[in-house]
Order: C-alpha cells, then structure tokens, then sequence
C-alpha cells in the first residue's frame, strides 16, 4: 500500500508543478488568470467498519492522494497602462465576448484590440468584437466609421452682448431737409404772416406728417438770425406727443440754406434708410414755399450767348404773385461753362439784384442765379413762388430759360437718412462676429454678422452676410424672392434689435430662412437664433455660437470612456458615438473552458448573466488606454513550486523507505 500512497503524492505534486509552471510560463499575458490544483484524498471502500476502541474510528488508512480539479482564479490584475487607445482594460467582474468567421462566440479579459482593413475591432486572432454598435441595443460587431458624411447647416445660434453705451456708427447719417432759399446774411429778413406763409407740414422718421405753425413776425437771417430760432420753437412743439418720440434740429447750411435735420440716426426705415426730415406744403398756406424756396431750370444754352439790347436781353419776375417787376441785362456776349469765364450768371444776378432794390418798397426775398457749367441749363431760386416772362416784345425769358413764361415749383432736397453699411467699412457699424456655415454640398461659408447701434434707446440694427460675392463683395444673408444671392451687393436691408429696458432681447429671437448660395443649384436656408443675446454696460462678448452643419471628415482619433461608450473624432471637428462596449458577466466564471490564446467558452455550468453596459450591475468598468496584467503572484508561484518540489521528494523517499523494508523482509529466507 505505502507504494500506492507515495505514487499518488508523486503524481499530485507533479500535477501542482505543470499548473505552477504554466502560470508562471503566463506571469506576462495580458488578461491571464491563474490556476491553482486542487486535491482529494483517497479511501479503499468498506462493506462494513471496525472500531479501533479508542476513537470510535473505522481504523481506514487513506490509499493516498489525486488531483480533484484545476480551478483558475478570476481575481482583479494590476492595471497598467499603455499609448493604445484600443487597449481596453477590464477593472472588476465582467468579459469581453469575441466571434469568430463562423460565428463561434468566445470570452477574454485580454484587452488588447486593433482595426481591420473593414474598421471592425478586432484582437490579434482575428476575432470580432461584439457590443452595441452605433446608438442602438442590439448586439453586433464594433466598428469604426472611417468618413463622417457633411451636413448642410438647417439650425444656427448666436449669444452676444452688446454694449448699450455705443455710439452710432459715425457713417450713419440722419435724415434732413434743405432749403433752396438762402438766408445767409442777417440783413435778409422774412416776413411770415398768418394764414399766408406761416404753415408747412413735417415729417419725422417715418411718422405721419404733422403740421408746424410759426409765429407771425419778420425775421432775420444769418446763422444768429432769429429766423432759425423761430423756427426751432415752431418744430419742437408740433413734435411733441409723437410716439416713439422724435426730435429735429433747425439750422442753416453753410451757403445759408435752411437745414432741418432728424436727430435719429440709424432708425429703421425701408432699405436701411435710417431716418428722415421731409418737408411738404400745406395747402392754401405758402409757408414751405417761403421758407425753403422754389426752383426753376431751363433749356440747355451755348456759350458764347448773345443778348441783343430790345431783342432779347429783357424779361420780368413776378414774386409770390407780387406785380411784374422789369429786369434788364446790359447787351454784350456772355460765357460760362467748364472752359470759360462764367459772366452770364453775375450779369443776371446783377440786372435781378437792380431791378427788385428799385422798386418802391425794395423786394428783400432773394432771387439766385446759377447755371450747369456741364448742361448750360440756368436755374432760377427764390425764397417765394416766382413767375419769369418775357418782357412784352423782348424774349430775354425765352432765350435765357427756353419758354416765353417759367413758374418756380417748391423743390427743397429732402434726404433719408442712411446707414450706409458696407461690411468692408468699420465704420459703418458697431460690433462684428462670425461663423461657418455649410451649404448642403458641404462647402463653408461664413456667415457674419454686424451690428449698429441707433440713436434710439434700445435700439440696434442687425445685418447678415454670406460669403457669396457680387462684384467682389459679400452679400446679405435673407430671403430675397426668386434668388438665393441678392442681385445688388449694397442693397443691405437690416434687422432691427429690441431689447427690454433690463437688457433681453424682445424681438426678433428667431431669423428664418436665411439663405445660402450652393454648388449644386439649390436654394438651401437655415435659421438664426440671437434670443438669448443682451444689452448691458458691458463690452461686447460673443458668449455662445452654434451650429448644426459640418463639411466632409476623416477619423482622426477613437476615446473609450470608463462606461464604454466609444466616440469618434474627426477632421472636421466634429465627434460621433461609434458604439458601446458590453461585458458579459457569468454566475461562475470558474466553470468557463479555457480553449488557448486568452480565450474561453461558456459552459452551462457557468451561468451565464447576459451583456451589460460598463458600469452596470454585475460588471465592473473599463479603462481606455491600458491593459488588465496576469494575476500570477510570481513570489508566490516560487514558494509553491519549493513546497511541491519538497512534496516530491519527500513520496519518493516513502518509495524508498517501503522498498528498504520489503529488501528486509525478502532477506529473511
């Protein structure tokens, strides 16, 4: 029997040493778990047992030892970390599972994959991944997606904070009226009369025109006359009340011309005119005439002209219906244009100036010559409504305006105010920002934005452009019937901003169907979202910029996060969720069968838990960048193989010791 007994322990510490070699031989793979043997004693079976009479005990003696199972232990291995993102490490319970060609499923905690010539995860066998591919829940092979496809922008935002203490640009210009009569000198004096010339209509900014009444009275001219100052008075009360309010400011041109001019500047108007200050006549009053004038323009005239005395050097002027005053110019040949010396205008002027201080009592309103050195055409100004004729037989009306009878008609230049916004001028707004946006071909453009304060609180003007040129320049990006490109690059037509007395946005939030000119022929638009933009004191900050479209990208990096979601980075910029890693956890993981090359097979002693996300219940996280180490503990491994080696050697010298007894034995014969 001793034999039997010591060649059992033979076998099992040679058993123990292979499980201890073979983890050792494994100390470096990653994913490797270690085994450990182990034993069982043996006994002879018994039909019946004996008492020995001191324990109670049958008295068997153990027939030795055998090897009851080899059992790997799935304890956690130390991390270490590596350059790969594709290493993947396993930090706590949980495996991945693999699929062969033919659809074979197998388990690893080895961690280590890389890319197929398909993009699909694969480990050094070949084998594929398995997990949640793209965003949905159903089981399949990993994989990456080498070119992310554009995207035409269809949603775009901008946040901005606009500082509520700018100034208007300094190219924006308000809107005014200039006179045609001139009242430069102070001995020039106006007599306005009640119900005659005492009245005119205004109109501000785009209000309705409201009726402005002067104070009866003569009055001065020149810039410290009391004329503009009468007249400042007359505007301020008839504008007041008007809602939004407005205000204009009365004052003399340089060549003494009656300037009123709107103190808005960069209120919104048709086509971007920013704001206004026209004058018209009330009817049955001639107060517009008076104050601002009336003009008449002839035919064209050549020089040399020739005026014959009693022919057609005479005509007389009829003022604000006033008697037919005569007016004679000394005969003799006259020039003007570019070329020559301009003597028809001063001999007119002159013969006019003599003719009305003649008269008993003198005419004071001012009747001013001037003539198109370009045209040769003669213009007659008067501060009232005048009539020019020829004098009886004497044509001097006829040859110098081109009709026997001329009547002036109230004409003063009435000019809107305009932003006059070019995107390539800073000075023609406040703030600007930009971004890229994509047409549905995946070609960039970018899209700015500029804003212009107004004079009125809380006011701002907003313009977009795309980066479509006409002529070289940017264009406007809104909606423009029939065409997705504004046919005119100057045409900018702004939006105006609103904002509440504590600084939020009240309109417009949203801009849509914004347009953007395409490679292939369509008109495609996107929307502008500025609703969370503010006014404070504070400088101005872009605060947010989104939007929703990209050009064409190529796979330029892979991250694992520690749940296992797998995202793509690309050259564009932008990142997608490729898929999601699943482990799969067992019951009893000791039951699974190694089958070679860090590989497992489920056994229905295993128990299997199903596929879990990272993270989840029963299974423990991952860690990109890294890989699980062998579990082996070489110090231990050596201590056991002493122990083994010491239990080998002490059954072969049982073998021995029961051979030296059966040589006794036979020696005795």
């Amino acid at each position: 029997m001793s034999f039997q007994q010591a060649l059992t322990g033979i076998n099992a510490a040679s058993a123990t040493l292979d499980t201890i070699s073979n983890n050792i031989a494994n100390a470096g793979t990653v994913g490797f778990k270690q085994s450990v043997t182990q034993f069982s004693d043996l006994y002879a079976s018994a039909l019946t047992g004996g008492s020995n009479g001191i324990s109670g005990g049958s008295g068997q003696v153990g027939m030795g030892s055998s090897v009851s199972a080899v059992v790997q232990q799935f304890t956690q291995g130390n991390i270490t970390t590596t350059n790969n993102p594709l290493d993947i490490a396993i930090n706590g319970q949980g495996m991945f599972q693999m699929k062969d060609a033919n659809g074979s499923l197998t388990y690893t905690r080895n961690g280590q994959f890389q890319l197929d010539q398909n993009g699909y995860f694969v480990n050094a066998q070949g084998l594929k991944l398995e997990g949640f591919p793209g965003t949905g829940s159903a089981l399949g092979a990993l994989g990456v997606t080498n070119m992310m496809t554009h995207q035409q922008t269809k949603n775009a935002e901008i946040e901005v904070n606009l500082n509520s203490q700018s100034l208007p640009p300094t190219a924006m210009t308000a809107g005014s009226t200039t006179g045609t009569a001139s009242f430069v000198s102070a001995s020039q004096t106006m007599t306005i009369a009640a119900g005659t010339n005492d009245k005119f209509m205004l109109a501000v900014d785009g209000n309705a025109p409201v009726q402005v009444s002067v104070l009866p009275g003569t009055y001065t001219g020149g810039q410290a006359g009391t004329l503009v100052s009468a007249l400042q008075t007359a505007v301020d009360t008839a504008l007041v009340g008007l809602t939004p309010s407005v205000a204009v400011t009365v004052g003399l041109s340089t060549n003494g011309k009656l300037l009123l001019t709107s103190n808005s500047v960069g209120a919104y108007g048709t086509q971007g005119r920013a704001s206004q200050a026209a004058v018209s006549a009330l009817a049955g009053n001639n107060g517009a005439v008076d104050m601002f004038g009336s003009t008449a323009t002839g035919t064209a005239l050549t020089s040399p002209l020739a005026l014959t005395s009693g022919t057609n050097n005479s005509f007389t002027l009829s003022i604000d219906g006033g008697a037919a005053i005569p007016v004679t110019v000394p005969a003799g040949n006259y020039t003007f244009g570019n070329n020559s010396t301009n003597t028809l205008v001063s001999a007119v002027q002159n013969a006019i100036y003599g003719a009305l201080s003649s008269v008993v009592p003198p005419v004071t309103s001012p009747v001013n010559v001037s003539i198109d050195s370009a045209t040769g055409m003669m213009t007659l100004t008067g501060s009232g409504s005048l009539v020019m004729a020829n004098n009886g037989a004497n044509t001097g009306a006829t040859t110098l305006m081109g009709s026997a009878s001329v009547t002036t008609a109230y004409a003063p230049t009435v000019a809107l105010g305009s932003d006059n916004f070019n995107p390539n001028d800073p000075t023609t707004y406040t703030s600007t920002t930009s971004e890229q946006v994509y047409d549905p071909t995946g070609v960039a453009h970018t899209l700015a934005t500029y804003f212009c304060k107004t004079s009125q609180p809380n006011q701002w003007q907003m313009y977009a452009t795309i980066s479509e040129t006409v002529n070289g320049q940017a264009v406007q990006a809104a909606a423009v019937v029939g065409s997705n490109i504004p046919t005119s690059a100057t045409n900018f037509i702004p939006t105006q901003m609103t904002f509440t007395s504590s600084g939020a946005l009240k309109a417009p939030g949203l801009l849509s169907a914004l347009q953007i000119g395409s490679l292939d022929g369509t008109v495609p638009t996107f929307n502008l979202n500025m609703s969370k933009s503010t006014q404070n004191t504070l400088s101005f900050s872009v605060n947010a910029m989104n939007q929703d479209g990209y050009k064409d990208g190529a796979l330029s990096g892979i991250s694992v996060d520690n749940t296992g979601l797998i995202t793509g980075s690309y050259s564009n910029g932008k990142s997608s969720t490729l898929g999601q890693l699943a482990l799969f956890a067992f019951q009893n993981p000791s039951a699974l069968v190694s089958v070679g090359n860090n590989q497992w097979q489920e056994t229905p002693k295993a128990g299997s838990l199903g596929a879990h996300k990272p993270g989840d219940s029963y299974v423990g996280t991952v860690q990109s960048g890294a890989v699980e180490a062998s579990n082996v503990d070489l110090t231990k491994e050596l201590v056991d193989m002493i122990v083994q080696q010491r239990a080998y050697q002490a059954d072969a010298q049982s073998i021995k010791t029961q051979d030296q007894i059966m040589q006794t034995i036979v020696s005795l014969r």
